[in-house]
């Protein structure tokens, strides 16, 4: 069985790579297998997280989660492309399907991660670190306001981020196939491939995609972001009528009761 195991991908038993191919493999394997997928699906089913009371309470765990993971897929690519250098073989564009996609995944990391640099302002009635409340004069902002800047964003990095995610399938097979894995790298990378697409799929049927507009500012219709539909595919947006928005926001790490004295 176990030699089955090992013989099943290109003889895998008996071919060996160099150490910088291998830890290529490894980093590229963490940063678009392990940490972009989870970036995608904390981005897009967990604007709202368990127990939230939203929308009296506001959780900016997505998207501190999804920017930190995104850091780490670059910072691994980085890692994995010194691995490439330290074999000594040329970067040569057209060497293989598997570099040139490589090669335009590499340009997507880098619309995403410097694109995000310029998604525009927050705006909104209460400040997005601090949650104190802000007068009406300072609520205008990029975000809030759904300016042209912030909606050519959202179509971008939703689009680039999407492409991105099914490129990654081709990218880790590929490469897997040209280094000769061991029948164990295939069936671990498929099985938290099933996983992370069955996750998808149960959270997408429970309408756990939740418009970001109103994850973050409530069930207020007077707000400019109720003027158009949510920017992308499978949104759930509350549909209204809506109750009374309350004033007071504040963030879901305070919800805890205060301890006696």
């Amino acid at each position: 069985m176990m030699n089955w195991l090992l013989d099943l991908f290109n003889e895998a038993a008996t071919h060996s790579v160099s150490t910088g191919i291998v830890w290529h493999g490894c980093f590229m394997v963490l940063a678009w297998a392990v940490f972009m997928p989870v970036a995608f699906v904390v981005a897009r089913f967990y604007k709202i997280t368990p127990g939230q009371d939203w929308p009296r309470t506001i959780n900016n765990f997505w998207f501190r989660n999804h920017r930190w993971l995104g850091y780490a897929a670059g910072i691994a690519t980085a890692v994995a492309m010194a691995g490439i250098f330290w074999t000594g073989e040329p970067l040569i564009l057209w060497r293989s399907y598997h570099a040139l996609t490589g090669w335009v995944l590499i340009a997507l990391a880098l619309l995403l991660i410097v694109g995000s640099l310029f998604r525009g302002t927050h705006g909104g009635p209460y400040h997005p670190r601090t949650f104190e409340p802000l007068p009406p004069e300072l609520w205008p902002g990029d975000h809030f306001s759904l300016t042209q800047r912030r909606i050519l964003f959202e179509y971008s990095h939703k689009n680039a981020g999407y492409v991105v995610v099914l490129l990654t399938f081709w990218q880790v097979a590929s490469g897997l196939q040209d280094a000769g894995a061991a029948s164990w790298i295939w069936l671990t990378i498929g099985l938290w491939t099933l996983i992370v697409a069955a996750a998808f799929v149960k959270l997408q049927l429970a309408g756990k995609c939740v418009d970001t507009y109103q994850s973050i500012w409530g069930l207020n219709d007077t707000f400019p972001g109720y003027r158009r539909n949510p920017i992308g595919w499978g949104i759930t947006r509350v549909p209204g009528p809506y109750p009374v928005q309350q004033t007071a926001w504040r963030p879901a790490r305070q919800r805890q009761s205060p301890k006696p004295k």
